[in-house]
């Protein structure tokens, strides 16, 4: 992986095993629906949710449905790092304990175009 990677997963791409993850990454729900584990806490994404997973946490993907479409936005870790060292201390740590969010429908639609233009 360079310093950032964008890719599709579907649920046939999802792993099966609980990993440590070696890189940060936004998960972007644009449909189904998909249980996940970080560090055994619970977050739920249905579409419209994002999901942020910093380097060294535990995943662990679960109970997802046929209709599932994720896009992952990778980042190596000295991308993370160099990206946060420019963030005041206080706003990192928000968003590692407030790192799940869902859009509504305006804002999933922009999110999608985003995604869309860095592909």
């Amino acid at each position: 992986m360079g310093k950032l990677s964008i890719t599709n997963i579907t649920l046939d791409c999802v792993p099966k095993q609980p990993f440590r993850s070696t890189h940060g990454e936004l998960l972007f729900c644009e449909s189904g629906h998909i249980r996940i584990y970080i560090n055994q806490h619970l977050y739920e994404l249905s579409p419209g949710s994002v999901l942020v997973i910093f380097p060294e946490q535990i995943i662990l993907y679960c109970e997802a449905d046929e209709q599932l479409k994720l896009t992952s936005v990778s980042l190596s870790k000295e991308l993370l790092h160099d990206l946060f060292h420019s963030f005041p201390s206080d706003k990192v740590s928000f968003l590692r304990e407030h790192n799940c969010y869902s859009f509504r429908e305006e804002g999933r639609t922009l999110m999608c175009q985003y995604l869309q233009l860095l592909k």
